[in-house]
C-alpha cells in the first residue's frame, strides 16, 4: 500500500510540474539590423501566436540581448548598461502579442549579413527564480531552445 501511495504521489508531482511549464513551439523571432559606424543596431521581436500568455526567463539587467545566439567569431554583443548585479526574472509575452527589444553588436570586420537566434528559456508563471546555480544565458547546447530568424543582409 505504501508503494502505491508513493508511486501515485510521484506521478502527481510530475503532472503538476509538467502542467506548470506548457511548451510553446511556435514562438517566432524576427529582427532588423542597421549598420551605424563600427556597430550594428538590432531591433528584435518575439511574437506569441497563442491565445495564452507565454512566460520565459531572462535577467534583470538588460537580459534579452544576452539570449541572442550569434556567430561569436564575427560579432560581439555589447552591453547597453553596466550593472553591479543581475538576477533571473520571468518575462511574459501577452496572448497574440509581441515583445520588442534592442541590441547593439560590434563586428570584427565589415560583415554584410547577420544570422541571429534567440535562446527561449520557457517556464511557467510560478517558476522559482531563486534556484541556486540557475544559468539563464549560457546553457549547455543540449538544453537550449534556439529560435532562429531569417538572415538579415545589409550594407
Amino acid at each position: 500500500m505504501n508503494r502505491i501511495t508513493l508511486c501515485l504521489g510521484i506521478l502527481l508531482c510530475c503532472l503538476v510540474s509538467y502542467s506548470q511549464t506548457k511548451k510553446h513551439s511556435d514562438i517566432h523571432f524576427s529582427f532588423t539590423a542597421k549598420r551605424i559606424n563600427t556597430g550594428i543596431t538590432v531591433n528584435a521581436t518575439l511574437h506569441n501566436p497563442y491565445a495564452d500568455t507565454v512566460y520565459f526567463l531572462s535577467t534583470s539587467c538588460d537580459g534579452l540581448p544576452y539570449s541572442l545566439q550569434l556567430d561569436t567569431a564575427k560579432f560581439t554583443a555589447s552591453a547597453r548598461f553596466v550593472c553591479n548585479a543581475s538576477w533571473p526574472v520571468i518575462l511574459k509575452i501577452p496572448p497574440a502579442g509581441k515583445l520588442d527589444f534592442a541590441a547593439y553588436l560590434t563586428s570584427r570586420k565589415k560583415e554584410n549579413e547577420l544570422k541571429l537566434g534567440f535562446d527561449f528559456y520557457e517556464v511557467g508563471p510560478s517558476f522559482d527564480t531563486n534556484v541556486q546555480g540557475l544559468n539563464v544565458h549560457n546553457r549547455e547546447a543540449a538544453h537550449r531552445n534556439v529560435i532562429w530568424a531569417n538572415v538579415c543582409r545589409f550594407e
